[in-house]
């Protein structure tokens, strides 16, 4: 508002840039020590939840991002996921902004947990149905 306000004329400056903003940084958030404790919760889940938290963990996504996953935005060669669509409010999207659309590494780890999904026409690469083509 104070920028627009600037823009019309009606200030001569923005008195909210005379006050120093500091980065708020953000504390690093470690719900599992290990590994191991990863796969024991994904040994508990079934299929496709327990490859799919050893996948989240191992690639970082944020959840909208990993259920927006297609089968086809895998590339094993490159070694990378390409995050271009997000699952929000029961539906897929493209993502949010420009920056979201990008290729995310894969470890190990990661192609361990899609090789235990098994091979299905779904395109949907944690879908939790059967696919149905409409």
């Amino acid at each position: 508002m104070l920028r627009r306000a600037v823009e019309w004329e009606w200030l001569s400056d923005n008195p909210a840039k005379r006050v120093p903003n500091p980065q708020r940084r953000a504390k690093e958030k470690r719900p599992f020590e290990s590994w191991a404790q990863i796969e024991a919760v994904a040994t508990q889940l079934r299929l496709p939840y327990g490859p799919m938290v050893v996948f989240a963990a191992a690639t970082g996504l944020r959840p909208s991002e990993l259920f927006g996953l297609e089968w086809r935005d895998v590339d094993r060669e490159a070694g990378v996921v390409y995050v271009r669509r997000a699952f929000a409010n029961g539906r897929v999207k493209q993502t949010k902004t420009r920056l979201s659309t990008r290729a995310v590494p894969l470890q190990a780890k990661g192609l361990e947990a899609l090789d235990q999904l098994p091979l299905a026409e779904n395109p949907i690469l944690f879908a939790t149905e059967p696919f149905q083509e409409r």
